[in-house]
């Protein structure tokens, strides 16, 4: 007989994933969230994101003090660390394609240097290739389209229409 094992482990590293979460917000109460805490709810709100429990689940509101909130923790940190949460894809066939790879990504980080913080996470997240992040940043596009109210991109880089930079 053949016995069909049934994998939980999403669900349940979902679980856990936001048990820690928890476990920092409680501390925040204290005042006493070091860099690293930080590190835990970004690297764990990322890899538990799923989208479209967001979009059910949340209001406007809810989903625009969310993405502000994640943007601005991960402003927090230098492209360094979160390399070290996130590491860059091992794609190196974007130039053969025309597309975001690890030479374009590691480029990007030296153009703005390792060691200083990030000071515009919607774009460095857009110029980072990294398959874990990708989720979390088209949806938090549509928020920042929503929230803004006008083309996420005009209010990122400052584009008009029918006109390029």
């Amino acid at each position: 007989m053949k016995i069909k094992v049934v994998s939980l482990i999403p669900l349940r590293k979902r679980q856990i994933l936001r048990k820690q979460v928890r476990v920092i917000y409680a501390k925040t109460i204290d005042g006493k969230v070091s860099k690293d805490d930080v590190k835990i709810i970004i690297f764990s709100e990322i890899k538990a994101f799923n989208s479209r429990d967001f979009k059910r689940q949340f209001s406007e509101a809810e989903k625009q003090k969310y993405v502000i909130g994640m943007l601005g923790l991960i402003e927090e940190l230098t492209p360094r660390e979160f390399t070290r949460l996130f590491p860059i894809d091992k794609r190196y066939d974007g130039n053969r394609y025309e597309t975001k790879d690890y030479f374009s990504t590691v480029e990007y980080i030296n153009s703005i240097g390792w060691d200083t913080n990030i000071d515009s996470a919607i774009g460095f997240l857009m110029e980072y290739m990294c398959h874990d992040t990708m989720i979390f940043t088209v949806t938090a596009m549509g928020v920042i389209e929503c929230y803004g109210g006008t083309n996420a991109f005009e209010n990122i880089f400052g584009v008009e229409k029918g006109r390029e930079g």
